[in-house]
Order: C-alpha cells, then sequence, then structure tokens
C-alpha cells in the first residue's frame, strides 16, 4: 500500500480505517503554540517548524501517520507581545488526553507527543504520565530529549559560523532559518534583528516568571540576521534524523 498523506486530517474515514488495518498504527502529535516570534516571524513558528518535522519524521519511521498539530500551547511568558494565545497549562493537558484517548479508541498502539515549544514540556509530560495511568491500549510516549534540538544548534550552526547563543533558542538564527526554507513568503528579513545571545544560568527561570520581555525586548533569543533558508534545511534534516533515531529507540517492537 502507497500511503499518499500521513496527515489524518486529510484522509477520509475509510482511509484511515484501511491504513490502520494496513499497519499504520503509530501517530505523531506535535504541540505547538501561537505566539509572537519577534518582529520578523509570525506567531505561528513553532506550529508551523512542528508541521514539517513531524511529518518528515513520520516518512522516515514508515508506517506512521500525523495528527493535526496542536496550534494553541502554554505561551504565558509570551503574552506582553500583541497577537500571543495562551492555554492554562492543565486545559492543554485535557486537550491532549482526549485527542490521544480518541485515536487509541480507533486502534492506534501508540501516540507520540512532540512539543515543539518550550512552554508546553511539562503539559505533555504529565499527559503522558497521566495515561500511562490509566493503562490506555495505546502508548503515549512523550518525545522530551532535546538533544536533537541542541545538536542541530552546535553542528548545523557550526557549519555556517553561528554559535549555539547565535543559533538561539527563539526566533534565532536556527528558526528563522528553517521558516525560510519552508515558509519564506511570512519571514520580513528587512526586520530580523540580534537579541540576546548570552543566556545566564538564571535565564530559563526568568523567562519563565518574568516573561520573554525581561530577557529580549523585541521578543529575540538568538541573532536572526545571518538566516537563510539553505540553513534552514540543514537545521531540518538534522533534527527529523535525530528525532526519528530516538522515536524508533523509544517504540523498539512496536513500529513493526
Amino acid at each position: 500500500m502507497t500511503q499518499p498523506t500521513v496527515w489524518l486530517d486529510r484522509m477520509t474515514s475509510p482511509q484511515v480505517k484501511e491504513a490502520i488495518n494496513n499497519g499504520y498504527r503509530t501517530v505523531l502529535l506535535a504541540v505547538g503554540s501561537t505566539e509572537q516570534h519577534g518582529p520578523h516571524l509570525p506567531l505561528g513558528t513553532d506550529s508551523f517548524i512542528g508541521d514539517t518535522l513531524v511529518e518528515q519524521v513520520a516518512r522516515q519511521l514508515g508506517k506512521t501517520l500525523v495528527a493535526p498539530t496542536i496550534r494553541v500551547g502554554c505561551s504565558e511568558h509570551h503574552m506582553a507581545f500583541a497577537g500571543t494565545m495562551t492555554l492554562r497549562e492543565e486545559v492543554l493537558e485535557e486537550v491532549l488526553a482526549d485527542c490521544c484517548r480518541s485515536l487509541a479508541r480507533h486502534g492506534f498502539r501508540a501516540v507520540v507527543l512532540i512539543p515543539v515549544h518550550g512552554g508546553n514540556v511539562e503539559a505533555v509530560e504529565k499527559t503522558a504520565q497521566r495515561l500511562a495511568r490509566e493503562s490506555l491500549s495505546a502508548r503515549v510516549p512523550a518525545q522530551l530529549d532535546n538533544s536533537a534540538y541542541i545538536t542541530a544548534m552546535v553542528e548545523v550552526g557550526g557549519k555556517y559560523d553561528v554559535t549555539p547563543g547565535e543559533a538561539g533558542t527563539h526566533a534565532g538564527h536556527c528558526e528563522t532559518s528553517v521558516v525560510l526554507a519552508y515558509h519564506p513568503e511570512l519571514v520580513d528579513m528587512s526586520k530580523a534583528a540580534r537579541g540576546k545571545v548570552d543566556l545566564g544560568f538564571d535565564s530559563e527561570e526568568r523567562l519563565h516568571e518574568e516573561g520573554m520581555h525581561s530577557l529580549s525586548p523585541i521578543g529575540i533569543l538568538g541573532d536572526a540576521t545571518r538566516s537563510s533558508a539553505e540553513a534552514g534545511k540543514d537545521y531540518m534534516e538534522c533534527m527529523v534524523s535525530r528525532i526519528a533515531d530516538q522515536i524508533r529507540e523509544t517504540m523498539a517492537g512496536l513500529l513493526t
């Protein structure tokens, strides 16, 4: 069977049933956000990146489908910037849990939760733990290992003479390059800027307690000014390869 699309929401119900019967019993679910990404990137940056990431990972894994990306997450720390939308952590947990329960009822054996926004990690982890206690018919592992992203920042950034700080964790060289590669029409490089690149040991705590604006008034952690579509494809290829390997290891024996 040749699967024309891996996206559940682009398939008919009979097509999904046929895919399950043909061994497509793993689903990937990216958990993104709608939040500011500096003056040059769209609010949907995390979700757009998540779309591309999970589609490519699914194709690398084989016998894997993709659920619609969750496009609003936990973004309270970005609410000082216009347009940002946020969910309470407990609300996101309920949404994720119900999505996973729905997929399990149709015969999927695994739903892999992949947070593509840092603010969602805790909710994703709690959801996976909660569903494990329910003895759901599908396993729900949370892909929380961020080494794929760190590796990409170091290896791919180094290729372009970009430090990890410049590659950045938010709207810097990495994210800007990826959006340039896959959604160039949504990037305004005339407004790309260098944000905070020298994060201190307390930066994570300050980010969530005081908000992004306390670290970077322009909402950028990294340097977006030298971003390129070429670098974006390299970043994505690196992340996809490593995340696919991580999922294979986690799901050993369940992807056949």
